[in-house]
């Protein structure tokens, strides 16, 4: 496949749908989704780096090893596009063709040099032969126009582009962009660098050359007709052709002159050209040229953009005439390389030279203060400009101050707009854009308001931010008049404003709004593209975002990182995920997309999230650089996947680098702690938190109080949680879970009836509740919780989880009218609320309901699950309906293709068992695929005690010993068989087998609730919001 361009500036030809979509118009399709069923392994083995199924594989081909396996891609190209050097060799030796093209036209050196796999371009390269067939190679071009050098380029592999250009590869051809590999890599990178001067070193560094004197009609040139022409192209603003001009200068041996060389320094700093500037000054260091103070400003700058601090420095200390333009360059510059305090000595050493600073001198040193947050530096720059009188005469000044003070207080920042004398455009977004920045949007709106008051003219920067302010208090109403400003002020074209306008509408909960706003531009580009798609998103349309996804690519936009993000964010939510991630993995690699902190987390996520751990370590360890949630990823879903001892040497190591554990990380490796055994590990780590100063926020402090829980040290546990004194809803849902799973609901139910006098119950909160009421069947206390939900207006509508509770416990607790009632007003309905109520069928014998309500399932469309299954089998064993019971295990089976599990199996044997078809049942449990358990082989016991059929006891309590040998219910449940049939002989064997084995007869539990008993339930009438 064709690694799409990459920072071209343009948009990408369109596609044809058929052949070049990777995700058609229904939805993403994995990129294997086409692969015939023959190349399936070999293009399996060659993608995961299997060698040794790459050999099977290939050994039982039938067909040629140059077939497509998937969208035009041969195993060579998967090979190289993943990096696996063996698998390459291993193709290579079998025949593959080192010049198959896929269906863009990339040949599989592309693919090798778009993943950075220098071995593998080395032995592409070596295994061609002869030199003609190399040039081959290095000239194809893909779809774009682009040679294996622009897939080096972009992706800036600093070797690769050297072997590349060592081998004979063109550092000037354009791509179908007019983009020169040069152009691709970002500035100061070492990529750049050695394409620059590889470029420069040609002819052809330009494809379209700059006008020449004759074109612009000057007669025998002298040199400063060549200088006018540079500045002509100046004015235009033509960097490239600046420098074009300047090397057909230096070829004719023409000098540029002190006016024009600053020029050409400028277009330098511009391009990046990094090279090419380092050239000039050494060409002009032992001129007169260099005593110019004009030159020496321009060489200082040109070195600060570039981040050569200590060039630039060296040039200053060089320069005998230092004037303010000199210094101002030199202070912006230690600004901008980020070193403010060395900015604020210059100012001072700048005045002891007798230089008076100036307004771009004040505007520099604000910047630096800002940065270091120098208030009080801050306040003594003011008063220069103040009793300079700086204030009074430049707007940049007083908006260099409000940028300043917003740094420590919003009022500070008021106050100073309020006392400028010039105010502009950029004074008033600078004070608009602090109120948002600080969350009071209602306060930015009022100042528009009042710039529209003072007839100052808004340019696009305020609509951003005061779109932002409406989407900030939520108002679509005056989020829409914004919206006809936009369009009677003809900024509707602006994609910029049209972004932030979808996205206020998103936020304020207007999707209709947004998607007519979206399709009613023309020309969308990227950003808006990502925007439509991150609402669908939002609003957990994820099918529908993949249908947008496909439709962008079929209009020929071409995706960026951010859309490769979101979409990452689908896969999380989706049945098959995690095919559809690794389709958008295998994009962004063809993408020449850099594996950065941003992409590489976002990939870690969504494959820790699917519990792929596998793909979790390979991204990983492709990432050059990583942060601390890289490493918190990583631990996580190791810990997650029983990877217990992988995820704490991962923690080793993360301690002994350069990235510090913060509170997250122990979270993480808490997730190794799965069970009571862990108490003296969970100590170690809660030590280590308080050794190393590491900060116990709200989500360490839940962690620890849920995993001292778990350990059975509550007393630790409750501590933790009294000394938080900001506890939130998660944490009170968390402890009061822990006291259901470890059934004390009582506690459980008393810590709820504190919390809802600290903070509001959430869904989960009432959840978690209804379960505890579900488990001792208290009708009473879920009719309360369900008052005190809807006094706290937790709607059904808008929370399925919660509406399925209450019919669950409703169900359960023996009130199937009221479960049916919330039942039927839900405006929609999942596999969960059908499964809640056939179970309430199910458990009170109502089997023709269940059986009716599984109808409508699939009438519905609604496609059942296991759990679904498990009610109606249930049902039809409880209620007698033996036949139907059979044929929906067998639809089960065969029609929806769900494999039955131990559960499915037990139900049949009960369902057989109780219609006293006892040979039938046994013969199901020898005929299972899996091994029976002893639930199984229980449920043919009970019936043999229904039925008084002992013939088959014997057999089952020899498989139920063997299973369960200490547990005591299946002697007595036997003993009481036999003593039913008379047959005492064989129930003084079970009993003396009881005793020899030191087993008790276990003790029968009568759940008594005292008629005395009012549980405490004040918080049903309390209307504080807590």
């Amino acid at each position: 496949m064709a690694v799409p361009g990459r920072r071209n500036g343009l948009m990408e030809e369109e596609d044809n749908e058929d052949e070049n979509a990777l995700f058609e118009e229904e939805g993403l399709e994995e990129l294997d989704a086409h692969a015939p069923p023959h190349l399936r392994a070999i293009a399996d083995a060659s993608q995961q780096g299997d060698l040794d199924a790459l050999r099977l594989a290939l050994d039982n081909l039938v067909g040629s090893i140059d077939d497509a396996v998937e969208d035009g891609d041969t195993a060579l190209h998967l090979a190289c596009l993943y990096g696996n050097l063996s698998c390459v060799q291993l193709l290579l030796e079998r025949g593959a063709n080192l010049e198959a093209k896929d269906e863009d036209g990339a040949i599989p050196l592309h693919d090798a040099c778009a993943g950075g796999y220098t071995e593998v371009v080395q032995l592409l390269i070596n295994s061609a032969n002869d030199a003609e067939r190399v040039k081959r190679m290095l000239e194809t071009v893909d779809a774009e126009g682009d040679t294996p050098l622009h897939h080096a380029a972009r992706g800036e592999h600093a070797d690769i582009v050297r072997l590349l250009l060592a081998s004979g590869a063109s550092p000037t051809k354009a791509n179908l962009y007019g983009k020169i590999p040069s152009d691709l890599p970002e500035a100061d990178t070492e990529a750049r660098r050695i394409l620059e001067a590889a470029s420069a070193a040609t002819t052809c560094h330009l494809q379209t050359p700059p006008p020449t004197p004759k074109q612009l009609q000057i007669q025998n040139p002298k040199p400063e007709d060549w200088n006018l022409i540079i500045k002509h192209h100046a004015r235009l603003k033509n960097d490239s052709a600046i420098l074009s001009t300047y090397t057909q200068m230096e070829s004719l041996g023409v000098a540029p002159d002190s006016a024009s060389l600053p020029l050409v320094l400028k277009a330098c700093a511009r391009l990046g050209a990094v090279e090419r500037g380092k050239g000039i000054h050494s060409s002009i260091r032992n001129t007169g040229l260099m005593k110019d103070v004009r030159i020496g400003t321009a060489l200082v700058d040109f070195y600060f953009k570039g981040g050569f601090v200590d060039d630039a420095v060296d040039v200053f200390d060089e320069m005998r005439e230092r004037d303010l333009v000199l210094w101002n360059a030199l202070i912006h510059g230690y600004v901008g390389c980020c070193c403010y305090r060395e900015a604020v000595l210059l100012f001072l050493q700048m005045q002891n030279e007798g230089l008076r600073p100036n307004s771009r001198s004040v505007v520099a040193l604000l910047l630096a203060c800002r940065e270091v947050s120098q208030l009080r530096s801050g306040k003594e720059i003011h008063g220069f400009g103040f009793r300079n009188g700086l204030l009074d005469l430049d707007a940049h000044v007083g908006t260099a101050l409000i940028g300043f003070y917003l740094r420590f207080d919003i009022k500070m920042s008021r106050l100073m707009f309020d006392s400028m004398v010039v105010r502009n455009i950029v004074s008033w977004n600078a004070i608009i854009t602090g109120y948002v920045d600080v969350g009071e949007h209602l306060m930015a709106l009022k100042l528009f308001l009042q710039m529209l008051v003072d007839g100052v003219k808004f340019d696009s920067t305020t609509l951003l931010v005061v779109i932002q302010a409406c989407a900030g208090i939520g108002s679509i109403e005056l989020g829409r008049q914004i919206h006809q400003m936009v369009i009677k002020n003809s900024y509707s074209g602006d994609l910029f404003t049209v972004n932030a306008m979808l996205n206020m509408y998103t936020e304020c909960g207007c999707f209709e709004l947004s998607r007519e706003l979206f399709e009613a531009v023309p020309n969308r580009d990227v950003a808006l593209w990502n925007s439509m798609i991150s609402a669908y998103v939002e609003y957990g349309f994820y099918e529908e975002a993949l249908s947008l996804f496909s439709r962008m690519r079929i209009e020929g936009i071409k995706e960026d990182e951010r859309t490769i993000v979101v979409m990452l964010s689908v896969c999380e939510n989706l049945v098959d995920g995690l095919r559809k991630g690794k389709s958008l993995h295998a994009l962004a690699r063809k993408s020449g997309m850099k594996m950065d902190v941003s992409l590489g987390n976002r990939l870690l996520n969504m494959y820790a999230e699917l519990n792929c751990v596998e793909f979790v370590q390979k991204v990983f360890a492709e990432m050059k650089h990583s942060d601390v949630i890289s490493w918190n990823t990583l631990i996580r879903a190791m810990a997650c996947n029983g990877l217990q001892d992988k995820a704490w040497k991962m923690f080793a190591v993360m301690r002994d680098s350069e990235t510090k554990p913060n509170s997250h990380t122990i979270i993480s490796i808490l997730a190794t702690c799965e069970d009571g055994t862990c108490l003296n590990t969970v100590r170690a780590l809660h030590g280590f938190v308080i050794k190393h100063g590491i900060e116990v926020d709200l989500p360490l402090n839940t962690a620890l109080t849920d995993i001292y829980m778990n350990c059975g040290e509550e007393a630790t546990a409750r501590t933790l949680f009294e000394g938080c004194s900001s506890r939130d809803v998660i944490a009170w849902n968390s402890l009061i879970t822990s006291y259901i799973k470890n059934n004390e609901i009582d506690k459980a139910q008393l810590l709820f009836s504190r919390m809802v006098v600290e903070v509001k119950p959430n869904s989960v909160t009432i959840i978690n509740i209804l379960s505890s009421c579900t488990q001792l069947a208290s009708l009473p206390l879920g009719q309360c919780l369900h008052a005190y939900a809807t006094r706290k207006q937790l709607s059904f509508g808008f929370d399925l989880p919660l509406a399925n509770a209450f019919i669950s416990m409703y169900a359960r607790s023996g009130s199937m009218q009221n479960a049916e009632n919330i039942f039927r007003i839900l405006p929609t309905r999942d596999i969960i609320s059908w499964n809640a109520l056939i179970t309430g069928y199910s458990m009170h014998g109502q089997g023709y309901d269940a059986i009716r309500a599984f109808s409508r399932v699939i009438q519905d469309g609604i496609r059942p699950n296991g759990a679904t299954f498990v009610a109606v089998l249930s049902a039809c064993r409880h209620s007698g309906l033996t036949e139907i019971g059979l044929q929906l295990f067998h639809t089960m089976v065969h029609d929806f293709k769900i494999s039955p599990e131990l559960v499915h199996y037990g139900c049949v044997v009960d369902l057989l068992g109780r219609a006293g078809r006892l040979d039938e049942a046994k013969e199901f449990i020898e005929s299972m695929p899996i091994e029976p358990d002893a639930s199984v082989w229980r449920a043919l016991l009970n019936a043999c005690r229904i039925h008084s059929a002992t013939e088959l006891v014997g057999t089952i309590f020899e498989k139920l010993v063997e299973l369960e040998p200490m547990n005591a219910g299946n002697y007595v449940l036997v003993s009481n068989i036999y003593a039913a049939a008379g047959l005492w002989l064989e129930v003084r064997q079970t009993r003396t087998m009881l005793r020899e084995k030191g087993l008790k007869q276990p003790p029968g539990i009568i759940l008594i609730k005292e008629s005395g008993y009012i549980p405490d339930l004040h918080w049903v009438f309390r209307d504080e919001e807590g």
